[in-house]
This record gives structure tokens, sequence and C-alpha cells, in this order.
């Protein structure tokens, strides 16, 4: 899917001429507006456990949704007031999150292929700060809906609370999921990193990969060479057979 009509800060605006109310344009708006509709009713609803809505709520999801391009490393959310949160859905662009504790070290939480949301929901039940970052890891479409938006939902529709509360039982699962594979043995998350992620991983820089798997180049290499591993893509190859650290992470 390829979309191209977009402002400078990435929202999803219709094509035409530009001129408010002209015949293009309002086709164009329609356009846009059944291929938001898709996506959400399609991926969306069901992502976050709403396979099956309510009319209304349908219609009032549909209405806080904004449709935006992302682009490869954007950082599109950092700490901060929980006002200016959003959730995030991805339609094809692969991201991930993380927190950064002190001297820019990074630890990782998740990495998000397509299909995947991102919402820090205890920030949206609580109005409680934000302590993640989100970077987009490729080009992309994704869906957002802003934090205050999702509270008044909330509001006026008693079941949509239970859907983020829902949300944020999932957040601490995965948050527990890191913390656990944080504490394996070295072969063991790389074991794992590639078997969950080998299929992606030309898709993404050898910097995300060793940081997700948490160990760096040199440790990388000798593992690849003990257990003569076959590699899951360029990127591996190149560093498994001596390429600079970080030499290949645009490419």
């Amino acid at each position: 899917m390829h979309c191209k009509n977009f402002s400078v800060m990435g929202e999803y605006c219709p094509s035409g001429t530009g001129v408010t109310g002209s015949h293009d344009g309002g086709i164009m708006a329609r356009k846009d507006n059944i291929l938001m509709r898709e996506l959400a009713t399609r991926y969306l609803f069901p992502a976050i456990g709403m396979s099956s809505c309510h009319r209304g709520l349908t219609a009032d999801l549909l209405a806080s949704c904004r449709l935006v391009r992302v682009r490869r490393y954007e950082l599109l959310q950092r700490p901060g007031h929980w006002r200016d949160g959003y959730l995030h859905w991805f339609e094809w662009a692969t991201a991930h999150v993380y927190y950064e504790e002190g001297f820019g070290h990074k630890r990782p939480v998740e990495l998000l292929l397509p299909d995947r949301l991102f919402l820090e929901a205890e920030s949206v039940l609580y109005r409680e700060e934000r302590y993640a970052y989100l970077q987009a890891l490729e080009d992309g479409l994704a869906l957002r809906i802003a934090y205050p938006s999702l509270r008044a939902l909330m509001r006026k529709h008693a079941a949509f609370r239970g859907v983020i509360e829902g949300l944020a039982d999932a957040e601490d699962a995965i948050q527990r999921e890191a913390e656990a594979f944080g504490s394996l043995p070295q072969a063991v998350r790389i074991d794992r990193f590639l078997a969950r992620y080998g299929a992606v991983a030309h898709r993404l820089t050898m910097d995300v990969q060793l940081l997700h798997m948490r160990v760096d180049t040199d440790s990388f290499r000798a593992y690849m060479r003990r257990n003569n591993r076959a590699y899951t893509s360029l990127r591996l190859h190149k560093i498994a057979m001596n390429a600079p650290a970080g030499a290949y992470d645009d490419t």
C-alpha cells in the first residue's frame, strides 16, 4: 500500500488542489477516510481486543483515529506528560520500544512487527507520566489516537475502559517477558531472538538487533562462529565476517 500525500509534520492529508471544498480534494478525502476505516476496522480494532464493537463506539474510535506517515529512525514518542502520548498501530513499518537509563544506555522492551500496537496503557488509565521511547525502524503508515481521546472514549463508553485495562495487563506481561529475557544466558538470548525475528532480520539494523539480543558485536560474532550458525541476514553475515561495527547499519 503506497500513499504519499502528507504534511510536513507527517499527518495524512487529502490529495488534490489543496483548496478546501475542491471537487478533487473532496474525492480524495473520501478515499482517505475509506482507507483509514478499512485499516481500523480490519486490523486496529482486533489488535486492541475489539473484533466486534458497538456501533457508536466504532464510530467514535474512527473519529479519533489519525493516519500518519512514519519515517525510518523517526522518534515518535519520548517520555513526557500523559496528555502528549499516542496509541500507535503500524500497518507496515517495524518499530521498537526502549527506556533510557542514564548516559545514553538503552534498555530494550519490545520489537514491534507490523500489525502490532504501542500503548502505555497505565498512563491512559491513571494519567501517569510516560517513560518509554518509541522509534520507527522503517518508513510506513500508522494509525494513532491521542491519549486524551482514549480517556474521552472511556468516559463515554464504559466497556472501553475494560479494553484499556486489558491492554495494560498485556503491557505488564511484555515487561515481565523482557525482564526474564534479559536474565537468560547470552547464547539462549541469541537463539531465541533469531528464532523469533530471523524472518525480518534483514529489515533491522545490526545495532537494533544487538540491542534487543542484549549482546555486543564481539560476543555475537564469537557465538555465530562457535556454533557454525547459518546467517539470517546480510547484515548478520557481514558482522560475523569481521565487518566494522556499524558499517552496514544503513544498507
